[in-house]
């Protein structure tokens, strides 16, 4: 019988069967409007469908959305949850999935079980972003303009990836002036305003 409370580490190898024969995956993703999770989910959706897999997922700008998603999926019989939520409200949540023999994946914020989680440099994150945004400063306003870092520390890794953008500004980006570091758990709002 299948440890659903085992904690694996990224190396280790994951096998598993879906527990009915239907092969359901649902995933949530922190924005169902921003253009990249919208791809990466249209290309996730397609990938499994080829393998015979019935594939849903939602955008969770909130952890209430998150949640109750998962217990909807788990209540329809999901195989698998591939979870990108910003923090660990959804934890619960999954942890009941789990107990139901739901393959539970993870690739932002780490719970403490969980079946699979996808490691990340968040660091790193924040600095590619710098990498792309500082040519385009540079291009578009000179070589000294200001700028606002729009950012969050409502989880740690949120935290190393604003860091890493910050640092990559300061380097890439040496004659800007950050005027100002927002930090943002409604990154939309902010925007707006």
């Amino acid at each position: 019988e299948t440890d659903y409370w085992a904690t694996l580490t990224p190396d280790d190898p994951v096998t598993w069967d879906a527990p009915n024969n239907y092969k359901r995956v649902g995933m949530v993703v922190p924005d169902g409007t921003n253009e990249f999770y919208v791809n990466m989910c249209t290309t996730a959706e397609e990938i499994f469908k080829k393998q015979g897999y019935d594939f849903s997922w939602t955008g969770a700008t909130d952890s209430e959305t998150a949640i109750n998603a998962i217990d909807t999926w788990v209540t329809q019989g999901v195989d698998a949850l591939i979870l990108l939520v910003q923090d660990t409200a959804c934890e619960n949540a999954a942890l009941k999935a789990m107990e139901q023999g739901v393959l539970v994946v993870l690739g932002s914020a780490t719970f403490s079980s969980y079946h699979v989680w996808c490691c990340q440099d968040y660091y790193n994150i924040g600095y590619n972003i710098a990498k792309m945004a500082a040519p385009d400063m540079k291009e578009k306003f000179g070589d000294d303009a200001s700028y606002i870092v729009l950012g969050s520390t409502k989880a740690e890794f949120q935290n190393q990836k604003t860091n890493g953008l910050i640092d990559g500004m300061k380097e890439l980006y040496p004659n800007g002036t950050c005027y100002e570091v927002i930090d943002s758990s409604n990154y939309q709002d902010d925007v707006e305003t």
